[in-house]
């Protein structure tokens, strides 16, 4: 048999598969913007429930969570925590009490280099809700800035659920976190609502479950890490499980001749340093690869690395070499799960 022959012969095949397993099936999708960003849904039309009444239903989830999680609403529960002056316990939502859970674990997971109280210090250096800096901020201003962040000094209680200040200045950010749960919450939804077959993305955050229409794992392209380029890095293929991937290159300022990243290590109040400037994290909780991906990086390929294969953790590090061209460091892990 030719190969032509053979490979249509294939294609007609896989077509009948799908026919069969999703015979007559519409691929449904909803967008919009929450929590300052994009989010986009696709699923295979199954269940009981009404495209509307889904779509309804999948609009008002994420925008409920960014109503609790929210640093830019001032009647969100995490803005009304922050403006807290007291010790005081402070009732909060199931959502809101486990995301600070998940970022505190994250937190000690990483030694701190992912830390949800670092907003101090992402306003200090211009890239926050202020607004960009033109010059970098004089120690004195980054050991005050310190002063006032650090996850330690955060209490959470699972029943009833509620946040305490041990450091009466702390403020919270949940935005390398808040965007992943949103995506595990909108992808809940689905699987209750009977679709087995979807992809949640939220602000490059993505959880998938099932197949596409065209009966593959959902494919989920990561972009090269390079500023104002839109070129792909690699695709990988996403079934019944979440990838999320942070990076230094997007978002940053030049000077004195020095270029300074929005990534900024916790520990020390600078931006990160080393020549890491992509990573990409595999997960079943979306939340959960959202928090790691960005501690990771902040720790760099080497560190990051080492913790991955101690937690067994599937992570793909992208680096740049002294030629300015590109080195890859990847988990068994994340290899098996791009060749799969």
């Amino acid at each position: 048999m030719n190969q032509k022959l053979r490979a249509g012969l294939i294609i007609i095949l896989l077509s009948l598969l799908f026919l069969y397993f999703f015979p007559g099936t519409k691929e449904r999708r909803v967008s919009g913007s929450a929590m300052g960003t994009s989010y986009s849904v696709k699923w295979l039309e199954e269940g009981e429930l009404e495209y509307s009444e889904l779509q309804s239903k999948i609009k008002a989830e994420i925008e409920r969570i960014d109503g609790l999680m929210s640093t830019y609403k001032p009647k969100s529960e995490l803005s009304r925590f922050n403006n807290l002056g007291n010790n005081d316990w402070f009732s909060v939502s199931n959502e809101t009490q486990q995301v600070i859970a998940l970022a505190k674990e994250v937190a000690e997971l990483t030694d701190g280099a992912f830390d949800p109280t670092v907003l101090p210090l992402v306003e200090l250096w211009g890239f926050g809700s202020q607004g960009m800096v033109s010059t970098q901020p004089k120690s004195e201003q980054i050991k005050e800035a310190l002063i006032r962040t650090g996850f330690n000094g955060i209490e959470t209680r699972e029943k009833p659920p509620a946040l305490r200040k041990i450091n009466r200045e702390l403020v919270l950010d949940l935005s390398a976190v808040a965007k992943g749960y949103g995506s595990d919450r909108a992808a809940e939804l689905l699987s209750q609502s009977g679709i087995e077959n979807f992809m949640v993305e939220i602000g490059g955050e993505v959880r998938a479950s099932g197949l596409n229409r065209s009966g593959d794992p959902w494919r989920i392209a990561v972009e090269q890490a390079v500023e104002d380029s839109d070129k792909l890095d690699i695709i990988v293929p996403i079934k019944d499980r979440s990838i999320a991937t942070s990076g230094t290159y997007r978002n940053y300022f030049d000077s004195d001749g020095r270029r300074f990243s929005h990534l900024i290590n916790p520990r020390d109040g600078l931006p990160v340093k080393h020549n890491t400037v992509s990573v990409t994290v595999l997960d079943q909780s979306c939340a959960r690869a959202d928090a790691l991906a960005t501690g990771l990086l902040v720790l760099g390929a080497e560190k990051g690395m080492q913790l991955s294969d101690k937690i067994g953790l599937s992570a793909r590090f992208v680096s740049v070499n002294e030629e300015g061209g590109f080195e890859v460091l990847s988990s068994k892990g994340f290899d098996k799960a791009v060749e799969d």
